[in-house]
């Protein structure tokens, strides 16, 4: 769990920074002094983040799914902060991107950004849906989700590098648990 807590802390330091990176471009900046290269770095370090926020979140589920005791309340302030403000950073790069477009400059990873600012707004849906039980997996397995939103009933591959959701393990965590011959 020590690993996991230093990615949390440090994916919700890398937020505010990139946040406060933003802030600092004044809006007369952003018209007039914003060039395709600045618009590109602050992308780079978008998916910096969504990369550690990915690998952030994969360990704190980990953790939570093998019985590790969780802080939820220390993890709440710090991760429970950082990705409504990611999602906000990061659209706001979609619309610098966007201008820098718009005067004739090709931003590298432009796709890449909207696949991770997809990828942030899935991690923040699941987030809010396992802190509402504080990881409970039997009280998430017995909470399905809206139909449009139910996965398909592919395998699970549990221990792997592939990116797990929440529903995925409380559907495997149930199927495990019923009785043999059910």
């Amino acid at each position: 769990m020590g690993l996991t807590r230093l990615l949390v802390r440090r994916c919700s330091r890398r937020s505010r920074v990139l946040d406060d990176l933003l802030e600092e471009i004044g809006p007369a900046e952003q018209r007039d002094a914003m060039l395709a290269q600045d618009v590109e770095d602050l992308v780079d370090e978008c998916l910096q983040v969504n990369t550690l926020t990915d690998r952030a979140w994969t360990g704190l589920l980990d953790a939570i799914m093998q019985g590790e005791k969780v802080d939820f309340e220390a993890i709440d302030a710090s991760l429970g902060n950082a990705l409504p403000r990611l999602a906000h950073c990061f659209e706001r790069v979609m619309r610098f991107a966007g201008e820098s477009r718009e005067r004739g400059f090709r931003v590298a990873r432009e796709d890449e950004l909207r696949t991770a600012l997809q990828a942030v707004r899935t991690i923040s849906a699941e987030y809010e849906r396992l802190w509402a039980v504080n990881g409970d997996a039997l009280a998430l397995s017995q909470r399905p989700l809206e139909l449009s939103q139910e996965p398909d009933s592919g395998p699970v591959f549990p221990h792997t590098e592939r990116p797990r959701s929440i529903a995925e393990m409380a559907a495997e965590l149930d199927r495990v648990s019923r009785p043999i011959g059910l």
